[in-house]
């Protein structure tokens, strides 16, 4: 399937800029200078940098490097890319830690500048993309290194601790940027020095370099900001040079211990990165204190081993055995350039000390809470087993995966939700509404299928099988915009139980819509020549296809399909039947389709269609190979069609008619797409959410739809809530597992909906009487007809916020699943139901005008006739009601509905109706044996005839009633009765035929 949005972005690793290449100092603070990046600054704090920076740095520059031999690139895809930006060849190479320093003073100047919080917020969010970005970079080259080593020459290097004592360290790292003119930084790539190691990024065309250059667009408008903010993330793949000679110094790591070393140091350096700080500084009497135990570190330089010891082992006798707890690893102290190697002996109370005291530094200074996570995680590692917290992160190639997180989707991981929307908002479940999750294979399988179709322009049909809330309709919507770009019309209807009552409808509906499609995607001289074939099939039958198809007005302007009379049906609807519509439907898809424009008619909940579309599809799907290119897709629950439905008969029947079939089954998730939702869902890495991810699944058993709404009860039940303090989702791991959490979906909405307000209820309970979908004309009738509903359509917007339904454009409403809409439906009692729809319906009916019954007509009729009427008036009043729908029905070529609500009219009139009410019922059994004619019921229109023509008054009003008998006779080849009735009429006319 080939479309219009390839992704894909490259990090590309060069040969390092020369380090005297190091112009961009010039703005530099000096290098003692720290300054904290979250710190706020008084306007002396910013003059006396701005005085600084003045100043020549204070570093010593490096003699130009030779031009190292390059090896064949290290490429480590991450996600499929698009086109990268090319590379510029103005890198200016800055030391890591003045970097740091130049970010930090640009971060001053931009908060003494600008006095929007809005602005100042975006500032920050850039600044920590970029910071993220340099992290990144590095994570993958520590990953090289320590990955990578030379065999031959590893004997002859030092002790891997001290490599990585040496080696994971601010100073041994370059940053290549180019410069903006606001004075902001675009990061080119990352070098590390010893052993040399290039990393060169070049981010994807997509994004706009304004953001990361701090260039706001809009600066005025606050709202413009913040979209920039949202629309943020980048996808990126690497490619690593270094010089061959340099590959002996890439080391393996030996040990586990050797992997937490690697990792607390990263932590050490990621902590640098962000705040300009080390992680392990006086800051509090606290702090102060665990400093000062340090002092008493005595060194066994044989071992590389310090040794701690506290006021009560000074205490004991020389002779007794020194009591040691230990931890592992580096744990560095930038101000007294003391590094402890290896083993570390100190209390508890000690190590929870110098613990405490980082995190509290990454809080107080105002990290996000994801960033402070991961440099706490990292930290972590440098704790003896004995002290490490459960969530240590020790795995490099795990953080370098969380930062490219962090960078994939910032606005949902990097940033903090609370102060990007402001204090005192609302925080809630983060759902990706419209993303697909674990149903790659599927989806392959549906794009293939439809890329065959369009290839070899024959016919295929795809069924979806799965339990509610499985997917089946998202994995569809997925491939839709695909579908589009490839020039295909896509068109797609949802069976539901009203449908039932509309037998055909549907199908018809789907079809109908294709027109406005065809006249999109074609130019006018395709146009003119689809229009000018269509004459040609149909010829002076295209007014039936008209009749049958409204919508191919917007193709033949002028075009005016023969309409059926409101009198009561006349006869020249009887050139359409049931086999008619099947043959008419047939040849509009042979016309229309073709390998360039494939039709994709989609057609969800299969289980509720009724025969009569099944067959129609069939008959489509079975036309001549290549004489129609149609891919037809149908959903189904699997879990409620038993062995005998029709939807197997039509498979079997297509397998019959040799035409192609394709089947996908969807289970429940594994427990890594079901971690992939909730951590999207609470922007929190995927590793730290996969205990909860574990007990959502045991009882959900991967459901997706269920999965979210476990995920919404838990919220609800403040099992799940969001910390402020913490800034991050939390929740209780042995708590959520002792709940009792409903067993099936529908339990667990309708729990939930017994909550909400009384009024909210009843819009919910209305709303499910009219399906999936509740349109915006029914809204305001509603609240016209009864004071009691004058709040219907606020109660349906608090429904909209508590997440049951969404709100299209012009007031329409839609459940957002069909099992919400059923959860909804169970609020009414079942010995209740049929009288609740009743009474919403005759509210309609006595609010709606005449010139505004048309467009109602279904809907009033349908609930109308769930309950039982006993007034004599106004059952005849629903009776004519019944009929103008079966009139329409007709006319819209609907016939099993029209022959549905024929039958309930007959059902409304009284005995004598046919001396009380002679004219209304003639024309109620006229149109019911049209309906039945037309629909393959010839008892049934036998019937209804043969009442017309014995009480029928006159000739006259006999007429349309033997028109159609004689028909119907001829139809079922009985040449000699038809002849016989012809006689009796032109007899009962005074017409002679001679023998």
């Amino acid at each position: 399937l080939t479309t219009t949005k390839q992704t894909q972005t490259n990090m590309m690793m060069n040969s390092p800029t020369p380090l005297h290449s190091m112009d961009f100092l010039k703005d530099a603070p000096l290098e003692n200078e720290t300054f904290g990046a979250e710190e706020f600054f008084s306007v002396e704090d910013i003059a006396l940098v701005a005085q600084q920076q003045d100043q020549p740095p204070q570093q010593e520059q490096s003699q130009p490097q030779p031009q190292p031999q390059q090896e064949q690139p290290r490429r480590i895809t991450l996600q499929p890319s698009l086109s990268p930006s090319p590379p510029s060849s103005s890198d200016t190479s800055i030391p890591l830690r003045h970097w740091i320093h130049n970010e930090t003073t640009l971060a001053m100047r931009q908060q003494h500048e600008h006095h929007s919080a809005i602005i100042s917020m975006q500032h920050k969010n850039q600044s920590l993309v970029r910071k993220t970005t340099v992290a990144y970079a590095i994570a993958e080259l520590l990953q090289y290194w320590i990955n990578h080593h030379d065999s031959n020459n590893a004997s002859r290097s030092p002790p891997l601790a001290l490599d990585l004592a040496a080696t994971v360290v601010i100073d041994n790292f370059i940053v290549r940027v180019t410069a903006s003119s606001c004075g902001a930084t675009t990061v080119e790539g990352v070098d590390m020095i010893s052993p040399e190691i290039s990393l060169r990024i070049i981010l994807p065309f997509f994004l706009s370099d304004e953001f990361f250059n701090g260039n706001t667009a809009n600066t005025t408008n606050p709202n413009s900001a913040v979209q920039q903010v949202e629309e943020l993330g980048q996808f990126v793949e690497v490619e690593i040079q270094t010089k061959s000679s340099s590959a002996a110094a890439c080391r393996q790591l030996g040990s586990s211990d050797d992997e937490n070393t690697a990792c607390h140091l990263f932590g050490v350096l990621l902590y640098e990165l962000y705040s300009n700080k080390p992680p392990f500084s006086t800051c509090s009497d606290e702090g102060q204190q665990a400093q000062e135990e340090t002092k008493n570190l005595s060194m066994d330089e044989s071992d590389h081993t310090f040794t701690l010891m506290d006021e009560s082992e000074h205490s004991l006798s020389k002779e007794e055995p020194v009591r040691k707890k230990t931890f592992t690893n580096l744990l560095s102290f930038r101000e007294t350039g003391t590094t402890v190697v290896n083993n570390v002996n100190g209390s508890s109370q000690v190590v929870s000390r110098f613990r405490g005291e980082a995190v509290s530094r990454l809080k107080d200074l105002g990290f996000p809470a994801s960033l402070s996570l991961l440099v706490e995680n990292l930290l972590d590692c440098g704790w003896d087993h004995e002290f490490r917290p459960d969530n240590a992160l020790c795995s490099l190639k795990v953080a370098s995966t969380d930062l490219h997180l962090l960078l994939l989707d910032p606005d949902r991981f990097l940033f903090d939700r609370i102060l990007n929307r402001g204090l005192g908002a609302t925080i809630t479940l983060d759902i990706k509404q419209n993303t697909l999750y674990g149903r790659d294979a599927e989806r392959s399988l549906i794009t293939d299928v439809f890329c065959r179709v369009s290839l070899t322009g024959e016919s295929e049909a795809l069924f979806i099988r799965g339990f509610s809330g499985s997917g089946k309709s998202k994995l569809v919507q997925s491939v839709v915009e695909y579908v589009d770009v490839a020039g295909g019309y896509i068109t797609q209807k949802k069976f539901d139980q009203i449908s039932q009552e509309r037998p055909l409808s549907v199908v018809i509906a789907a079809f109908n819509d294709l027109c406005p499609l065809i006249r999109q995607k074609n130019s006018p001289q395709e146009l003119d020549a689809i229009v000018a074939n269509l004459m040609a099939v149909f010829g002076a039958y295209l007014s039936t296809l008209a009749r049958l198809l409204p919508s191919v007005a917007l193709l033949i302007p002028g075009l005016n399909a023969v309409s059926y009379g409101k009198g009561g049906g006349g006869v020249q609807n009887t050139e359409i039947n049931s086999s008619s519509v099947y043959f008419i439907l047939q040849l509009f898809t042979r016309v229309v389709s073709s390998k360039s424009h494939p039709i994709m008619l989609f057609l969800d909940d299969l289980h509720w269609a009724d025969s009569a579309s099944l067959d129609v599809l069939q008959y489509i799907l079975s036309d001549i190979k290549g004489s129609s290119c149609i891919y037809i897709v149908g959903s189904y629950r699997s879990n409620e069609v038993l062995k005998d439905h029709a939807i197997f008969r039509l498979m079997n029947t297509l397998n019959t008619c040799n035409v192609r079939l394709s089947k996908v089954n969807l289970d429940g998730m594994e427990i890594e797409d079901v971690n992939h939702i909730i951590s999207d869902a609470l922007g929190i890495f995927p590793r730290i959410c996969k205990p909860l991810s574990q007990l959502v699944l045991r009882k959900t058993k991967g459901n997706p739809l269920f999965v979210l709404e476990c995920l919404r009860s838990l919220v609800d039940r403040d099992l799940l809530r969001y910390s402020f303090r913490e800034r991050r989702w939390v929740w209780d791991t042995d708590t959520i597992g002792a709940e009792d959490i409903a067993d099936n979906v529908c339990k667990l909405l309708s729990t939930k909906m017994i909550g909400l307000s009384e009024n909210t209820q009843l819009a919910l309970k209305i709303a499910s009487c009219f399906g999936t979908t509740l349109n915006s004309t029914i809204v305001e009738t509603l609240m016209l007809s009864s004071v009691k509903f004058s709040s219907f359509q606020n109660d349906l917007e608090k429904a909209v916020d508590d997440g049951f339904m969404d709100k299209d454009e012009g007031l329409t409403y839609r459940f957002v699943h069909d099992k919400v809409r059923e959860a909804a439906y169970g609020l009414i009692q079942e010995k209740e139901r049929n009288q609740f729809h009743h009474i919403i319906g005759m509210h309609l009916y006595d609010t709606t005008q005449e010139q505004n019954l048309d467009s109602m007509i279904f809907f009033i009729a349908d609930q109308i006739n769930h309950g039982t009427i006993r007034d004599p008036q106004q059952r005849i009043s629903i009776a004519e009601l019944n009929h103008k729908a079966a009139s329409k029905a007709m006319g819209n070529s609907n016939f099993a509905a029209a022959y549905f609500y024929s039958n309930a009219s007959i059902k409304l009139l009284p005995k004598d109706h046919w001396k009380s009410h002679y004219d209304l019922s003639r024309n109620i059994f006229l149109v019911l044996g049209n309906a039945a004619y037309t629909d393959g019921n010839p008892k049934e229109a036998t019937s209804a005839l043969d009442e017309i023509l014995s009480h029928g008054k006159s000739l006259k009003d006999k007429l349309d009633a033997y028109y159609l008998k004689i028909a119907l006779l001829h139809a079922r080849q009985e040449p000699k009765a038809a002849y016989a009735t012809c006689l009796d009429v032109l007899q009962q006319l005074g017409e002679t035929i001679p023998a």
